[in-house]
């Protein structure tokens, strides 16, 4: 359902990119798809996800996999989805923990030296742009004021990590 859905968000993107303007009927019908499949993507993700995988490559970049077919992720990429799905604690809705975009930011910046204002706004848009592409749900980065996480289910005790330590 979730690959429908989000081919349903490119279809009614996709008439939207061909000039419909929003007092046609059809333009309407369009955005009131798009509306709805993205609260439908927003609702599966609000539950998070268990099928996650992801293994580091020595360059840095990174195969996910989210229970389809592999995500190839840059290196950048991968950088910040490790930190997004740390198990910071136990959570009130069983998920991992919401990370300050600002700990996030300067954890990143550690990492490959840069800190540019708004490259972390901009990482994340391409982080769910790349989920999107590969007919995942992009919902699954979420964020809210001054705060962002990957929508993973917390792990119990004795499970192995969702990030393999090991580079291939």
């Amino acid at each position: 359902m979730q690959s429908l859905v989000t081919r349903l968000v490119d279809t009614t993107e996709s008439l939207a990119d061909f000039g419909a303007r929003p007092a046609d009927a059809a333009a309407a019908r369009a955005a009131k798809s798009l509306r709805l499949a993205r609260s439908s993507l927003r609702r599966l993700a609000a539950n998070g996800t268990t099928q996650f995988r992801m293994d580091l490559r020595p360059d840095g970049s990174a195969e996910l996999w989210l229970g389809g077919q592999p995500l190839e992720l840059t290196a950048k990429l991968a950088q910040l989805l490790a930190l997004l799905v740390e198990d910071t604690g136990p959570t009130a809705d069983g998920l991992v923990g919401w990370k300050p975009c600002a700990v996030i930011a300067s954890r990143l910046a550690e990492r490959d030296g840069s800190a540019q204002s708004g490259a972390l706004r901009q990482n994340l848009y391409r982080l769910r742009r790349a989920l999107r592409d590969a007919d995942e749900n992009p919902f699954l980065v979420q964020t809210k004021p001054r705060c962002a996480r990957f929508a993973l289910q917390r792990r119990g005790p004795g499970e192995p990590p969702p990030v393999s330590t090991t580079r291939r």
